[in-house]
């Protein structure tokens, strides 16, 4: 009888340590789901995942713990990991309609639009009176629809065609990089690169290793002239695979492209205006084509380089270049006044006055500057003297000649014109008139003053400025002394009246 208590009593304790065990765990789980909940509230969401893994090591069936835990990695865009814990969910306790609608969404928005219309036709069936649900299934169905729809026409390469329906479907299934890819290849084959990159970008976010997309997005880059994209691209590929072979071949491609036009812009910003000129066209193949190989696209990086052009050759006095230079700026940007004023002072240097006046009229409605008025204003002159006499196409030499060059054409044309050598049919009164249009026009332009007043489009021979209306005034022809080309003397036997001496200076 004593052996029979004993059996009992030691059934007894054993009953009532599994009870106070059993409640000790029990204690425990719900201090831990208590922690939990306070971090949630505060925010801390990593805390409350750390609770929730102890709660679920003591009771790891618990579903209720479960869809807690993953409705805090949905918080954190843990997508993965909340669809896995739904899943347990939903195998331990079939047809739970909070897990199922869960679920549903985070499957179409991944792309799995099927098992998504599986769940939510299932959730609908238990929830008939849920609008909001009714109306995402429509929505999941539209969206199915399209992607088969979009599918079809990439198949018969019906691109732009089927850049709509992907982009319906894409309004349910975000992260699905399938449709992402399907639909960056359209844009693509559209040439909306632009787009294409948007997509691929979008790609790399849900899948941050995928190392060919890095790729196509660096080549892309490139192509549209983004220099700063490509690098990054190129970077992140060689710090996920340092040995990639094509990520190294287009990081050092960038980075010699890079570093010729921040040489460019340094020695422009230096004022070394052949020099800057001198970094675009230096290697092999040159900046300039490489970035013209990009295309129409590459606005950015063409417009970069246009610029560092426009500008070099317009202060190193090149007008020919700065008018074709600066013109491609325009081309990419019409208001850029800078390039408008750069080409209208080029321009005037060309004599081509009336385009000068257009472009100086259209920088003036882009922004108002003294440079601006005053360089109009000078157009209007030029072109009006234009009308009347010029000394530089009397003399026969460009706008920027130099005094040597000015010289040198005079030396010539006196040559030929000169009285006692003109050989040709003209009466004496007109080979006169012509050497004292040539003796006026080297004595105005070799005088650096006059010059001055006649580049800024006046005429300081003018009789109507008080400055003269002889033909021949100010002419060495009617000087004494040195100083002028010519000096008149007598002259003896049959030849000319008019004896030249060349007294050139």
């Amino acid at each position: 009888m004593r052996n029979v208590v004993m059996v009992l009593f030691s059934q007894f304790l054993v009953c009532l340590l599994a009870a106070v065990s059993v409640h000790a765990a029990t204690v425990a789980t719900q201090t831990l789901l208590d922690q939990a909940k306070a971090h949630i509230a505060a925010g801390r969401y990593n805390a409350a995942l750390d609770s929730f893994d102890a709660a679920l090591g003591q009771n790891p069936d618990d579903h209720l713990t479960l869809f807690r835990r993953a409705t805090v990695y949905l918080s954190l865009g843990r997508t993965a990991a909340a669809i896995r814990d739904f899943d347990k969910v939903l195998n331990l306790k079939p047809g739970h309609q909070r897990a199922l609608f869960q679920r549903a969404k985070l499957l179409a928005k991944q792309g799995s639009i099927d098992p998504a219309i599986k769940d939510l036709n299932e959730y609908v069936g238990l929830n008939a009176n849920d609008a909001e649900a009714k109306e995402l299934l429509a929505a999941y169905h539209e969206a199915w629809e399209a992607s088969k729809l979009a599918g079809q026409l990439v198949a018969s390469k019906q691109y732009e065609e089927a850049i709509a329906p992907l982009s319906t479907a894409l309004l349910e299934m975000p992260y699905s990089t399938t449709l992402r890819a399907l639909r960056a290849e359209c844009y693509l084959k559209t040439n909306v690169k632009e787009m294409a990159i948007a997509d691929l970008t979008r790609i790399t976010q849900i899948e941050p290793d995928n190392t060919g997309i890095l790729m196509q997005l660096a080549q892309l880059h490139l192509e549209i002239g983004e220099l700063t994209g490509a690098l990054t691209n190129v970077k992140e590929c060689l710090r996920l695979d340092q040995d990639h072979k094509e990520c190294k071949k287009v990081f050092r491609q960038v980075k010699k492209l890079e570093k010729s036009i921040k040489a460019a812009e340094d020695a422009l910003n230096s004022r070394k205006y052949r020099a800057a000129i001198k970094k675009l066209n230096e290697q092999q193949p040159t900046v300039i084509a490489q970035v013209e190989a990009y295309g129409a696209q590459a606005t950015t990086l063409r417009k970069r380089i246009y610029d560092i052009l426009c500008k070099a050759h317009a202060e190193a006095k090149d007008a020919a270049n700065t008018v074709q230079w600066c013109g491609k700026v325009i081309e990419i940007d019409g208001e850029n006044v800078d390039a408008l004023v750069y080409r209208a002072e080029a321009r005037m240097d060309m004599e081509m006055y009336e385009d000068a006046m257009r472009d100086f009229q259209a920088a003036s409605q882009h922004g108002n500057s003294q440079r601006i008025q005053q360089g109009h204003q000078k157009a209007q002159r030029l072109h009006q003297q234009a009308s009347r006499k010029d000394y530089y196409k009397i003399l026969g030499v460009p706008r920027t000649a130099s005094k040597t060059e000015i010289r040198k054409a005079y030396r010539k044309l006196t040559q030929q014109w000169h009285p006692d050598k003109y050989n040709g049919d003209l009466p004496k009164e007109a080979v006169e008139k012509k050497m004292g249009e040539l003796n006026e026009a080297y004595t105005t332009l070799n005088d650096d003053a006059l010059r001055a007043r006649v580049d800024n489009g006046e005429d300081p021979n003018d009789a109507n400025a008080g400055q003269g209306g002889h033909p021949f005034h100010g002419s060495p022809f009617f000087q004494q002394g040195g100083g002028f080309p010519f000096q008149f003397q007598q002259g003896h036997g049959g030849g000319s009246p008019f004896q030249f001496k060349f007294n050139f200076n």
